[in-house]
């Protein structure tokens, strides 16, 4: 049996009943707190593992714990543990691309496609992460290097945004989305965060009403 056949068995004994979702994975009750959101997300990632996360905030070994599980059995052994997926959305809020952050950090990149999530990035449009939020908005717009600290910002109620690939990796076909908005670009406390941020607003110099 499989990482993601083990955990789905142990959920299912629990008396917890599964929604499948458009990635191909399941959405739960979390069994590590009372939830009555189906907070717990579970799906099977590209070798085999099981990747476990509630979004309400429950760690994942406090999740596996009320399972009754063990690290090993959920990711065959391996070190590397997946913590958070970041997707971006196109326009119309379609997925686009998913990345995963693992501990030890380390990332790995999928673009959607035939209704399934696929190793790599061939073909794929790239886009700022929180699209949608950025065309529904009319305020100010922080560019963030990373997908965490977009949330972070998100969640106290900016409109944030951010880029595959951190500093260094901003895309001219990026700028169109900004045109005529008002940007605050946010750089990391380091040589390269900041020289980032001064690419991006240059970049930004000529579409932009202020940077």
């Amino acid at each position: 049996m499989s990482p993601y056949e083990t955990v789905l068995e142990r959920l299912e004994e629990a008396g917890l009943e599964g929604q499948a979702t458009y990635t191909g994975g399941y959405t739960f009750q979390c069994p590590a707190h009372e939830d009555n959101r189906a907070s717990l997300s579970v799906a099977e990632g590209d070798d085999g593992r099981a990747l476990v996360y509630c979004f309400a905030g429950c760690k994942t070994e406090e999740v596996i714990k009320a399972l009754g599980l063990t690290w090993a059995e959920l990711f065959n052994g391996s070190d590397r543990v997946p913590i958070k997926y970041y997707v971006y959305h196109d326009w119309v809020g379609e997925p686009l691309i998913r990345v995963t952050r693992f501990e030890p950090k380390g990332f790995t990149q999928h673009r959607w496609e035939d209704g399934k999530w696929v190793a790599g990035l061939n073909g794929v449009s790239r886009v700022p992460y929180r699209l949608p939020f950025l065309i529904e908005s009319d305020g100010t717009i922080y560019i963030t290097e990373g997908e965490r600290d977009a949330d972070t910002l998100a969640a106290l109620g900016y409109t944030a945004t951010t880029f595959l690939g951190g500093a260094g990796k901003w895309r001219d076909e990026y700028a169109q989305w900004f045109k005529d908005r008002d940007v605050v670009v946010c750089a990391d406390k380091d040589d390269p965060g900041r020289e980032g941020a001064a690419r991006i607003a240059r970049a930004l110099g000529s579409t932009v009403s202020d940077v």
